[in-house]
């Protein structure tokens, strides 16, 4: 078991050294006792501290110096602590004080035993549905509680939800870090030379190019922790070029091919949450979670007549092209003497303008209607059970 948040969002394990090489053990900050240095990452130190009036442990996040050195910065800082401070919600990290002393600034926050998901996922590897459910679920109820303060996090990401064993293998979600992604962005102007705030590979693009981030931020950078979660990838790959980075966010569809065959409803649920405009995204975490809880749902219940002709029935659902098993994505698909047209989006050379195509650009998602693929999976089921009675006849007049 690790002390939170040892090995959190890039802490050095106990034993590191200060960040700022500044050693408090054996000091106070504020009424808090420190008592030992747990760990140091990019936004400061953590110890563990103690108040002695109410004989309580507490984890002490000392921010870097060079990230509050401005009086914007500290009043932002105190800002930011007093609107988390009053989120109250069990899967939300409780802070109890914040301060500054021997010009650091601090927040005193529950001191928690267990360890974050992305070291999870380092152990367990691609999550299984109800297992990831199990987690994501909580997270996203806490972040929507958060809105429902006007905090945005702006930072949701694997390493900033944290699993807290609380005894008897009970397991509680925590989400870590409300807010205070803005210290560490405050210097970073890469890409177009206003604030980015975040970790690139997780937050949305409208966050990426420094413009206004509101709840819909948020749900993207949930589902690219969606996605990383059951696929094992990140939906953009990050080779630490920022620019490189924007161009495959702002000119790419997610590669929800990535998801298994059966998991296409998860794929659905998720594609939508990475649109490129916010608009275009589920409207809250809480939407985003009750999709995911249906899908799985779903995922679990194999296709059937019966619910193949309800859907070819019903009014047809959007899936994603690019969720498609191989041999109807459109890479693949080619015309036929059926009469349905291809399905690739590139006109033929020379097509007049009445061949019209798909649309192309950031927001464009090519869609097919659900109950085709409804009735691929339906007659990939039945060539499986045919095949499988067929080895049981040969095997019974073998035997016999």
């Amino acid at each position: 078991m690790l002390n939170w948040p040892a090995d959190v969002n890039g802490y050095e394990p106990e034993g590191a050294k200060a960040a700022d090489g500044d050693d408090l053990i054996g000091r106070k900050l504020g009424v808090y006792e420190v008592r030992r240095l747990i760990g140091s990452g990019g936004m400061g130190d953590v110890y563990e501290g103690f108040h002695p009036g109410l004989e309580r442990t507490a984890a002490l996040k000392v921010i870097n110096r060079d990230l509050a050195g401005t009086q914007k910065a500290r009043e932002r800082f105190e800002r930011e602590a007093r609107s988390a401070g009053r989120l109250r919600h069990p899967n939300a990290i409780t802070i109890y004080d914040f301060g500054m002393d021997h010009g650091r600034m601090y927040l005193a926050m529950e001191l928690m035993d267990g360890e974050d998901l992305e070291s999870v996922m380092a152990w367990e590897g691609v999550l299984q549905p109800a297992r990831f459910m199990s987690i994501f679920r909580p997270a996203c109820e806490a972040v929507h509680a958060a809105h429902g303060q006007r905090v945005i996090h702006r930072d949701l990401k694997p390493s900033n939800i944290f699993l807290d064993r609380c005894g008897a293998g009970r397991e509680v979600i925590k989400v870590m870090d409300f807010g205070l992604a803005w210290l560490v962005g405050e210097g970073d102007h890469r890409l177009t030379g206003k604030s980015v705030v975040g970790t690139p590979s997780f937050i949305a693009p409208e966050q990426l190019l420094g413009h206004e981030v509101g709840p819909r931020s948020d749900v993207y950078s949930l589902g690219v922790m969606a996605f990383q979660c059951l696929t094992g990838e990140l939906p953009f790959r990050d080779d630490g070029d920022l620019g490189q980075l924007w161009e495959r966010i702002a000119n790419e569809l997610p590669p929800l091919e990535r998801f298994e065959p059966w998991m296409y409803p998860f794929a659905q649920v998720i594609g939508r949450s990475l649109s490129k405009l916010p608009s275009e995204r589920q409207e809250s975490p809480l939407e985003l979670a009750e999709e995911l809880a249906e899908a799985l749902d779903r995922c679990h219940r194999p296709p059937s007549s019966t619910s193949l002709i309800s859907a070819v029935h019903s009014p047809p659902a959007l899936l994603a092209v690019s969720a498609l098993p191989p041999g109807l994505r459109p890479a693949d698909a080619q015309d036929d003497d059926s009469g349905l047209p291809s399905l690739d989006p590139t006109p033929a050379p020379g097509s007049g303008p009445g061949d019209a195509a798909l649309p192309v650009g950031p927001a464009a998602q090519a869609v097919v209607p659900e109950a085709l693929i409804r009735a691929v999976y339906a007659l990939a089921a039945a060539s499986a059970l045919s095949a499988v009675c067929a080895a049981a006849a040969v095997v019974a007049s073998l035997v016999g």
